[in-house]
């Protein structure tokens, strides 16, 4: 099946690449829109007891923000997609990404099965809250890990 308005979920990790090229295989020909979303853990929810200490060098937020657009930019443009959109928000990534997908009116999400690294592998699957309560089809990409 072909989609027209496809939202894809990305993390920064080498894994993302694949589930772009995943996304990429679900557009039509003609007039598809991907629109990229990558959703930053606030940190302030984590560390509270911290933060203003962290908020005096530079804005760590920000800076995740910063270096997120760049990072998934240049994915996008090596990976030969134009995106309609690139947006990094700052939130719970389950309920984003479906806030997200409801703003657009995508007709699917596509994300990776899991978060390998973080905060995400202990708090549970970013996969799992997105497909409950999605306004859409939601196609959860299996990524290959390599084992050593």
């Amino acid at each position: 099946m072909a989609y027209t308005n496809i939202l894809v979920a990305l993390d920064i990790s080498d894994e993302a690449g694949e589930v772009l090229d995943s996304a990429r295989r679900l557009m039509s020909d003609e007039g598809a829109q991907l629109s990229i979303v990558n959703v930053i853990k606030p940190i302030t929810g984590f560390y509270v007891d911290i933060f203003s200490v962290l908020a005096d060098q530079g804005g760590i937020e920000s800076q995740a923000i910063e270096y997120a657009s760049q990072w998934l930019k240049e994915l996008a443009q090596n990976q030969g997609v134009e995106p309609k959109s690139i947006d990094i928000l700052l939130g719970t990534p389950a309920v984003e990404i479906r806030r997200k997908a409801e703003e657009i009116n995508a007709e699917i999400i596509v994300l990776g099965t899991h978060g390998r690294y973080g905060l995400g592998r202990l708090l549970g699957s970013t996969a799992n809250g997105v497909l409950h309560g999605a306004p859409c089809d939601v196609l959860a990409v299996k990524v290959r890990t390599e084992t050593k």
